[in-house]
């Protein structure tokens, strides 16, 4: 897998996530669900931003080094 497509799995399971978050709290609204959301999903989302920003400077990284090793 290259960390292109790893990227965009990232992402897709994120909106996927998202998405199913959005839909169960129609259903569970309260101090718990608010909870988990905080212990959870909030620092998974933080993390999550954090590896798609890592992958993005390591794909131009690897970018620069196939390039320069062409040369």
């Amino acid at each position: 897998m290259t960390i292109h497509a790893g990227r965009a799995n990232l992402t897709d399971a994120m909106k996927t996530l998202h998405a199913r978050w959005q839909r169960a709290q129609g259903a569970w609204r309260d101090n718990v669900s608010g909870r988990f959301a905080r212990a959870n999903l909030q620092p998974l989302e933080a993390d999550a931003r954090t590896a798609l920003s890592a992958m993005t400077e390591m794909d131009a990284i690897l970018r620069r080094i196939r390039r320069d090793c062409e040369k």
